[in-house]
């Protein structure tokens, strides 16, 4: 709730399985970008790190030691964002999969970023949240998206679009395709749906 500064709902990791994922991350020499509260977490900050903080315009802040962080904070993360250039995740995710308790929910959220959530929380399943909640008839929402983490959203929605440079699996999944992420394509499809 922006008015009130407040979140509206909530979800986090569970704390032991955030232990062990940031420690798979360390072992297999990945990089964690640790999200608990409003505040973004690395082990330190390289070439991976300052990338990442200039991309996506959040603030990271190092600690001397990232698993005690985790294991001590008032909060648990409520997310987990791994950063490997090569966008080779297989033994990452392999490891994740043996040193969780829970189904938490892992996903590519671009080529190179694989992103570990709390269990069941997608975006599609806040979708859901947000339409039951102020009472909104999903055939009336259209959401858009290019990646792996768009899918449940997409399926939620009354109306699926789908970037022309998505990743191709999405593509089944469309409604409509439009042009670039990185173009007007939303908006003139906005204009048009909505005779703006």
């Amino acid at each position: 709730d922006a008015e009130q500064d407040r979140a509206i709902a909530a979800r986090t990791l569970p704390r032991a399985d955030a232990i062990a994922l940031v420690e798979a991350t360390i072992d297999l020499g990945v990089h964690a970008n640790v999200y608990i509260d409003r505040d973004l977490f690395v082990a330190h900050r390289g070439e991976l790190s300052l990338a990442s903080e200039e991309k996506d315009g959040v603030l990271h802040t190092p600690v001397d030691d990232l698993t005690e962080h985790v294991r001590n904070s008032d909060s648990a993360p409520f997310k987990l964002l791994c950063i490997e250039p090569t966008g080779r995740f297989d033994p990452l995710v392999d490891r994740f999969r043996n040193v969780i308790a829970f189904e938490c929910t892992i996903v590519r959220s671009e080529p190179t970023y694989l992103e570990v959530l709390p269990p069941h929380v997608n975006k599609g399943a806040m979708l859901v949240d947000i339409e039951q909640r102020y009472g909104i008839d999903p055939t009336s929402i259209a959401a858009f998206g290019d990646e792996l983490n768009d899918l449940e959203l997409l399926r939620a929605a009354g109306r699926a679009v789908v970037m022309g440079n998505a990743n191709p699996t999405l593509g089944a999944h469309a409604d409509d395709v439009i042009g670039r992420h990185d173009s007007d394509a939303i908006a003139t499809y906005l204009r048009n749906l909505y005779d703006l």
